[in-house]
């Protein structure tokens, strides 16, 4: 049975999934599994595909063994000086032909990539990458630091927005708070305002949830008289066999 915040996550997800989809009709996704992974992982190639089928960039991901040395909660975070060993979703490279940068494509593909996988690995809470690129230490224009993405070892913070780290590695926390940033991002990308994105209320997605579990709970009442009509008419039928059994021995009786 899923929880109160799983089903809040999984209503947001799937908004952000359907705005960016409609958002770039005519193009398209395409998810691809990678069969000939190594050591258990798995792995997948997203790409956003125009009209006529010419590929605009792709995303690939991997779900993998990670050592975590800061692991987050709802509201705390606790360092883990010998590490902590997770499943984890890694993102292993992004990336948008030239001709069609400019255009939020990137962002838009990692946000929707980071939905689909999410949803097929719901119990994984770390999503990790190695950020080598030119913005990596610019908080303000770094694409993953939009996301909510931070270094695992920042060591100082400068007045201008740039954080000097010990090394590449970033990482993030899959709770609920991630999902609204993604949610409130895409807006604002879709009605190309600079400063202020369309939230999603807590109201409305309590709405959404009260809605989601009633359809659920119509089904089981459904599946459940349908079971119980299906028992009935079991019985009956098996009272019926019985007494044509038993008329047709009274008959052999009397001949």
């Amino acid at each position: 049975m899923e929880s109160q915040n799983e089903i809040i996550v999984d209503t947001v997800r799937n908004e952000i999934i359907d705005l960016i989809v409609g958002y770039m009709s005519p193009y398209k996704f395409e998810i691809i599994e990678v069969d000939d992974m190594e050591d258990g992982d798995e792995g997948y190639v997203i790409k956003l595909v125009n009209d006529i089928n010419e590929e605009i960039g792709s995303i690939n991901f991997c779900i993998t063994n990670h050592t975590l040395y800061q692991k987050y909660g709802r509201s705390t975070s606790r360092q883990h000086p010998k590490g902590s060993e997770e499943r984890v979703i890694q993102l292993q490279w992004l990336g948008v032909y030239p001709q069609y940068s400019g255009n939020n494509y990137g962002i838009l593909i990692l946000i929707y990539g980071m939905c689909i996988i999410s949803k097929k690995y719901p119990t994984i809470l770390y999503a990790v990458l190695d950020d080598d690129s030119d913005r990596s230490s610019n908080l303000k224009h770094n694409i993953y630091s939009k996301l909510g993405f931070t270094f695992d070892d920042p060591t100082e913070l400068l007045s201008n927005g740039k954080v000097l780290q010990g090394g590449p590695d970033k990482t993030t926390y899959l709770g609920g708070s991630f999902w609204h940033v993604l949610y409130n991002k895409t807006n604002i990308i879709i009605n190309k305002k600079d400063n202020v994105g369309i939230p999603l209320s807590r109201k409305s997605l309590s709405r959404k949830v009260q809605a989601r579990k009633a359809r659920i709970a119509s089904k089981a009442i459904k599946a459940s008289k349908s079971s119980k009509s299906r028992k009935a008419k079991s019985r009956k039928a098996s009272k019926s066999r019985k007494a044509k059994a038993r008329k047709a021995e009274s008959k052999k009786k009397n001949k």
